[in-house]
């Protein structure tokens, strides 16, 4: 290969992997895209014995009610981006967690958006990504 070639291709190159690098490092958290305003622990009731005890689970995030935007939606959005975040994740948002399941449920004027953990010690950080996802 020529000199010319090999600093055109390198050129080149470098000029498609520049727009593709900022895109990472900027890439916001989906939360943000729905206007998510309220955070909340998720807890679940776990059965000790003859009594229940409440566990963190992770956290629960209120999406408000806008034209069109249903349930379903909300959820196929959120598990696309987890999905296209692959194994890589997103320091600064919750839905990089690995493991997490989610579900969306009617909250009145909007949708909770509940991000369960898998453990304790990730239901915490998830609870932390979350609360400042939204501030």
């Amino acid at each position: 290969m020529s000199q010319f070639k090999f600093l055109f291709v390198s050129a080149l190159t470098a000029t498609l992997a520049l727009p593709l690098a900022a895109r990472a490092d900027s890439a916001e958290c989906e939360l943000h895209a729905f206007k998510a305003n309220r955070v909340e622990p998720l807890r679940i009731q776990e059965r000790v014995g003859r009594g229940t005890i409440q566990k963190l689970a992770g956290a629960q995030v209120f999406v408000p009610a806008q034209k069109g935007l249903t349930a379903e939606w909300l959820r196929a959005r959120v598990e696309q981006h987890i999905s296209q975040m692959g194994t890589q994740g997103m320091s600064n948002c919750p839905l990089g967690v690995q493991g997490l399941r989610v579900t969306v449920a009617s909250g009145g004027t909007g949708f909770w958006v509940q991000l369960q953990a898998k453990d304790t010690k990730t239901a915490a950080e998830v609870l932390r990504l979350a609360q400042a996802a939204v501030r």
